[in-house]
């Protein structure tokens, strides 16, 4: 994920600076950093967890415990699957 794309994660889910770090447990400094690239003249990368912590939050992911994971809604959206759009029967996997 490079800055721009990171910074346009943000902006597409509409959270300003503040938001985003409080959403994936950072200082709105280093949401800053991650944007620009930059650290004090050094380049900044962003770090596989908080690329993943991007993800998950893009798809409605609040939280996970190691066993129970938390909705944004309250709803897992798996539950409004029906047996034809499950990823094995789109794989042709039974």
């Amino acid at each position: 994920m490079t800055p721009d794309q990171f910074k346009a994660w943000r902006k597409k889910l509409g959270m300003k600076q503040k938001e985003a770090a409080d959403r994936l447990g950072l200082k709105k400094r280093m949401i800053q950093y991650y944007e620009t690239g930059e650290r004090d003249g050094k380049k900044v990368k962003i770090p596989k967890s908080v690329r993943l912590a991007c993800y998950a939050l893009s798809v409605g992911i609040a939280d996970y415990d190691g066993e129970t994971t938390s909705y944004e809604d309250g709803q897992d959206p798996q539950e409004d699957l029906s047996p034809e759009s499950e990823p094995s029967a789109i794989a042709g996997m039974s």
